[in-house]
């Protein structure tokens, strides 16, 4: 069995051990490999391994370069490429991660639009309003927002050497990223407000409630059961 969040916590304090230095380009290594198709147990597994290297040669006094080369990307690959022609493992890992983050986007605009649109009508209507209107602005503004973080997270973790090594690049992508947030913002109340209308179905607060419990309990349930499998 092999504890993933265990590994991560231990991964994240034999970092704080790298030199300033060193720790720019382990935090671009880092990126780039949970953007990797390899799914999270490998890839903490090659962390380790990295972060190993990496205090070694620190501790000898050598610069980083002359355990990995200078070609950061190309380190990466080869690592990636060693570890995709073993046996995968926990292959459910990432899709369960994955919907994981769905789910939880979802619970979290969900709980805004209680506050800022269900909240407001049971104060004006002076009475609790339990059923609650799933409509289609609000499932797309949801896998909108679900699909943009995804793209920024890949873009960043896939462009992570060349936005460390460019100031110039950095700016540019900094200013791409805060106009196409401000178009999503914009997109998102367009949608809302032109399909908000649309309702897809209806349910009581507190079925959607434990239905949302129930999804998580069930994903961390078979991620339990495919850590100790692995």
């Amino acid at each position: 069995m092999k504890d993933i969040e265990g590994m991560i916590r231990k991964n994240y304090e034999l970092s704080k051990q790298l030199t300033p230095r060193n720790e720019v380009i382990y935090t671009d290594i880092v990126c780039y490999l949970r953007t990797s198709s390899l799914n999270e147990l490998e890839v903490e597994e090659l962390i380790q391994e990295i972060l190993e290297i990496f205090l070694s040669t620190q501790s000898r006094g050598e610069r980083i370069e002359q355990a990995i080369g200078t070609d950061y990307r190309s380190f990466c690959d080869s690592l990636i490429a060693a570890a995709s022609v073993q046996p995968r493992r926990n292959k459910w890992h990432r899709t369960l991660a994955n919907l994981e983050m769905w789910i939880n986007t979802i619970i979290i605009l969900w709980l805004i639009d209680l506050v800022f649109e269900h909240l407001p009508k049971m104060i004006q209507y002076k009475k609790p309003l339990l059923n609650y209107e799933v409509n289609a602005g609000f499932l797309i503004s949801a896998l909108l927002i679900v699909l943009a973080a995804i793209f920024t997270v890949k873009y960043i973790g896939k462009h992570s050497f060349s936005l460390s090594a460019k100031k110039s690049l950095r700016k540019r992508v900094g200013m791409i990223s805060g106009f196409a947030v401000g178009t999503l913002f914009a997109l998102l109340f367009v949608v809302s407000k032109e399909l908000g209308s649309f309702v897809l179905f209806s349910a009581k607060l507190y079925q959607i409630a434990a239905g949302f419990v129930a999804m998580i309990i069930m994903i961390k349930g078979i991620q339990t059961i495919n850590n100790i499998r692995s």
